[in-house]
């Protein structure tokens, strides 16, 4: 060891123990070299590089605890999930199998930093192997702003093995690899030959954040109702309007009965290995009722606006993404004052990957009401691609915005 020899002239005049310290110091390995018979015990170890090296730098103003047990119970079940090889019956830890650990922090442009779920996500064979497990599953997307703040994600990575437990140094280069492999290997299952998108703007039965607001009518029960502002048309009287009597749902409603909705936008979208194409859309209406808020008394039914809601033809990207730009707007026609301001608003784009057989959408929308979407291979089952209460304390008096102020990420759903 260089240290030793520069030193070795000084020999002498130390104790004779140096050489004994200089071996010592020779033999040292990292921790995270060990080898960790225990899974525990390295899933233990990546948690604690993850903390101490991996997030140190960063300057948190808003952060998830890191729960350890929790992490270290998630990093067993991934680990198990493919743990016996069936040929040999021997565990796959043996073998080389390991688990990633996945932090994603958030930055804004002034340097604070925001740090979401950690999650032990795949288990796999190396970390490319793991990563392109975890892209064959549903998960959630890559948030773009924070409390009004926009920021920049970075994607923190640990592989814990037997051998090695470490951060990944080059994230994007093994993102780039598992996204091949994971292509690669759906290469073998059969293209669906279509997929279903719902999204939808709502006035949910309940405001999660101003529990007055919306309220079970007087004169119905069961019946929802909410208290519109008071307007010149009116003669400044208070009117109230009904709401959607409902909460978020999956279901598949391209006539729009039984799943009453302020938007509606049902698509059936054809696939091919290189093309996608609009099989069918539908942006079915629903009622708007104004009523005499303690009588019930009906002064105003009308069907909602569809006319603004707009799916643009498919347009292929890079590589096989295609996108599917979208807007809509409806207002109460209830009220003339709504056809200067008051719109519900919401647009955006889908993402339809044919290789990666993912769904994702990226949407602006208003604060008010609430916002659903959904996606799948079948109507019958739809998973969640985003849901969206009310902002706090929102009401249609913030309709008034010129233009939609919540960006949407939504989950990334496969296919």
């Amino acid at each position: 060891m260089i240290v030793c020899r520069i030193l070795s002239t000084l020999a002498t005049a130390l104790a004779p123990g140096f050489w004994i310290i200089c071996a010592l110091i020779v033999a040292w390995k990292p921790a995270h070299a060990e080898d960790f018979a225990d899974p525990k015990r390295a899933f233990e170890r990546g948690i604690w590089l993850l903390e101490t090296e991996s997030l140190k730098p960063y300057n948190f103003v808003g952060r998830v605890d890191i729960n350890n047990g929790e992490l270290v119970m998630q990093s067993l079940r991934r680990e198990a999930e493919g743990y016996y090889v069936p040929a040999f019956g021997v565990g796959r830890w043996d073998l080389g199998w390991g688990v990633l650990l996945r932090a994603v922090v958030y930055t804004r442009p002034d340097g604070k930093s925001y740090l979401r779920n950690t999650q032990a996500i795949a288990g796999g064979k190396n970390v490319a192997d793991a990563l392109s497990r975890y892209y064959g599953e549903s998960r959630e997307g890559i948030e773009q702003t924070i409390l009004g703040y926009s920021v920049t994600a970075t994607e923190h990575l640990i592989w814990m093995s037997r051998k090695s437990v470490a951060p990944v140094q080059n994230v994007h280069s093994a993102a780039v690899e598992a996204r091949k492999l994971r292509a690669d290997s759906d290469k073998s299952r059969a293209l669906p030959d279509r997929i279903y998108i719902a999204i939808r703007a709502f006035i949910p039965k309940k405001h999660p954040s101003r529990s007055e607001y919306i309220f079970e009518a007087p004169f119905k029960k069961g019946k929802y109702i909410f208290r519109g502002p008071t307007t010149v048309s009116d003669f400044f009287l208070e009117r109230c309007y009904n709401s959607d009597d409902r909460d978020y749902d999956s279901g598949w409603s391209p006539n729009g009965k039984g799943l009453s909705s302020k938007i509606a936008i049902a698509l059936e979208i054809k696939l091919t290995p290189i093309a996608i194409s609009i099989g069918s859309k539908v942006f079915p209406a629903s009622e708007t009722i104004e009523y005499k808020c303690n009588t019930g008394e009906i002064t105003c039914n009308v069907k909602s606006d569809t006319t603004r809601t707009i799916v643009e033809t498919p347009v292929k990207t890079t590589g096989s993404a295609h996108v599917i730009k979208f807007s809509a707007a409806s207002r109460n026609k209830c009220v003339p004052e709504t056809i200067l301001f008051g719109d519900i608003d919401i647009a955006g784009q889908v993402t339809v990957d044919t290789a990666l057989r993912t769904i994702e959408v990226l949407a602006e929308a208003d604060d008010f009401p609430a916002f659903e979407a959904y996606a799948g291979t079948s109507p019958a089952s739809l998973e969640v691609l985003f849901k969206l209460p009310p902002a706090t304390g929102a009401t249609v008096i913030d309709l008034i915005a010129i233009k939609p102020s919540r960006g949407v990420i939504s989950r990334i759903v496969r296919f």
